[in-house]
């Protein structure tokens, strides 16, 4: 893709003061917390180190193409895509040969992201309607049409995606068969109570082989990995308001409340409720 005024902008962008507190709505299906942010360095984004966060973050790649090691597969993020990472979502950025780069980061809250599921995992091309609204969104003071541009720019994007199958192809990712296996399972049924043991014995091998393997394929030990796939099923549950914290437990496989909120708080740094009132949803 040739600069344009959007990619001048990015080159000269600041960063945020605060990457959690940005342009905010009160609309339920509007992006809230708005922050833009660029990356112009494949060093810039690359630590081999997972991280996940409780926002979206949806990436524009304009020049250049991304490798993003995100639920268990390695996903090449091509110019001229954008990508949505979801809250809680483990990720991290693999180093490239080339080392020039322009993306354009959003990073949003929303109280309602049902409708964005379609986006999971799911690169999508960034149309000239899009660029065009990204080349407008970055002169708007007004905090009501950056939202609203926002929201148009996530419906559009998520209009792409229909009919389309799934990214991960053998031609786009990089799976490993123990992790492959190991997420089969977990996500077969995500109200199964599950542990390293369950799923060594399930995958007939050792804990100690799974371990072993599992780190090296991801970085990440398969204790870890477990607890952060329940905790963001929990998430999602504790958004949609229909059960009580208790209930969630039990939903997601927890032998007890107190264990629940216990994993729950390691992996968010919130406690269920707390997080339910920061999403702004009625604590039952």
């Amino acid at each position: 893709m040739q600069e344009n005024q959007l990619e001048l902008f990015l080159r000269n962008l600041k960063e945020p003061t605060d990457y959690y507190q940005g342009i905010s709505s009160d609309f339920l299906y509007f992006p809230e917390n708005i922050v833009f942010f660029s990356r112009l360095k494949i060093s810039d984004l690359c630590n081999n180190l997972p991280i996940m966060h409780y926002r979206f973050n949806l990436v524009f790649c304009l020049k250049g193409s991304l490798q993003i090691h995100i639920d268990n597969y390695l996903l090449n993020i091509y110019e001229g895509e954008s990508f949505l990472i979801f809250p809680f979502q483990n990720h991290y950025y693999v180093s490239a040969e080339a080392s020039d780069i322009i993306c354009f980061f959003i990073g949003f809250d929303m109280q309602e992201r049902k409708n964005l599921e379609a986006l999971r995992n799911n690169p999508v091309k960034i149309n000239s309607f899009v660029l065009s609204c990204l080349e407008q969104i970055i002169s708007l003071s007004d905090t009501f049409k950056v939202n609203l541009v926002s929201t148009i720019i996530l419906s559009n994007i998520e209009n792409c995606t229909v009919g389309n199958p799934i990214a991960f192809s053998s031609t786009r990712t990089n799976g490993n068969s123990i992790v492959a296996r190991v997420q089969k399972y977990v996500y077969s049924d995500l109200g199964k109570a599950v542990t390293t043991t369950i799923v060594a014995k399930e995958l007939g091998i050792s804990e100690s082989n799974l371990h072993k393997q599992f780190k090296k394929a991801i970085g990440i030990s398969p204790g870890k990995y477990l607890r952060e796939v329940k905790i963001n099923y929990a998430c999602s549950i504790l958004e949609a308001r229909k059960l009580s914290v208790t209930e969630t437990a039990a939903h997601c496989g927890f032998d007890s409340v107190y264990s629940f909120s216990r994993t729950f708080k390691k992996v968010t740094g919130f406690s269920p409720s707390q997080f339910r009132k920061r999403r702004k949803r009625e604590d039952y």
